[in-house]
């Protein structure tokens, strides 16, 4: 029977690719060492090492052992730390990715939420343009992703859920409703805008409606600061496109105006997105499930008439 044993000394030597080092860095004696190795390949029937003068060189089968010995170490190292978690009442970590506008439509409700259902989970939210949050997602910084009109990428897994309409957005004039209108396309191209940079979702969908009308986009002002951008309309010096979340209090507190933009090469798509090699825990990964899907109807609802579901 193969032992866990062998396979962290098999493990060792496909590592340094050397018997005498593998066994130093084992605190084994060679001899030993080379015992255990034939031991396995005797059990598995099949060789696992060509031997020459520098060293070894991994058979087919080798390379086949070492990814599922790799497997079962991961999956050994993840039950022991699942049985602490179990025995200590500790929490999984779970980070999600959000946009700023996201992050202000429902952010704080999410956490708050998260409480009470999603008791085993501790959930923390990291902030930042959807590009960057599929850039945090690949380096593992996050464990998954709310971001809009993002392109396939291996090992990403994307699933588009919502479609939103964008608004223009201007400063209130006294007396103005606070309804949320419609405007046209071309009233949008006509005025002085203040976008983000050229990665930010709603300047790129801006720049290619102006581009299929033949006409120039008039940016005033640039900043990826959402702050900014809603200071900037705030005092009127320029007007801007916008998605639903980032204004919404300026627009229930009558400061500002939005109408949608009722044109269809204005409307952003809403991705979940996971890394497909993810490997987590069972009870992590359904409230994880879970999570995500409350954010994607929390924001249906929040949005009403901006948004539509895939």
């Amino acid at each position: 029977m193969v032992t866990l044993r062998q396979l962290k000394f098999f493990n060792k030597v496909m590592e340094t690719r050397n018997i005498t080092q593998a066994a130093e860095q084992l605190h084994i004696a060679q001899p030993a060492l080379g015992t255990h190795i034939r031991e396995l390949e005797a059990e598995l029937g099949a060789p696992l090492l060509n031997r020459h003068s520098r060293g070894v060189e991994p058979t087919p089968a080798a390379v086949l052992l070492q990814a599922r010995a790799n497997a079962i170490f991961e999956i050994l190292d993840r039950t022991v730390a699942d049985i602490n978690r179990m025995a200590t009442g500790a929490q999984y970590k779970f980070n999600l990715g959000l946009t700023t506008s996201l992050m202000l439509l429902i952010g704080p409700d999410l956490l708050l939420s998260s409480r009470q259902q999603t008791p085993a989970v501790s959930l923390q939210i990291h902030e930042s343009p959807s590009f960057l949050l599929v850039e945090a997602l690949e380096r593992r910084e996050i464990d998954a992703a709310l971001a809009y009109c993002v392109d396939q990428r291996p090992g990403i897994e994307c699933t588009p859920v919502l479609q939103e309409q964008l608004l223009f957005v201007n400063k209130a004039v006294e007396g103005q409703s606070s309804e949320i209108g419609v405007a046209d396309l071309d009233e949008v191209l006509q005025a002085e805008l203040v976008l983000g940079n050229e990665r930010d979702v709603a300047r790129r969908l801006v720049t290619a409606a102006a581009l299929q009308q033949g006409v120039p986009v008039k940016l005033k002002y640039e900043t990826q600061s959402i702050a900014g951008l809603r200071e900037i309309v705030l005092r009127g010096a320029a007007s801007a496109v916008l998605p639903y979340g980032s204004v919404a209090r300026d627009i229930e507190r009558g400061e500002l105006c939005a109408r949608r933009i009722m044109d269809p090469l204005m409307y952003m798509t809403l991705y979940t997105l996971r890394r497909s090699d993810r490997k987590e825990a069972v009870e992590l990964s359904l409230a994880a499930d879970e999570i995500l899907q409350g954010c994607v109807n929390l924001i249906a609802t929040r949005s009403g008439l901006m948004v539509r579901r895939v």
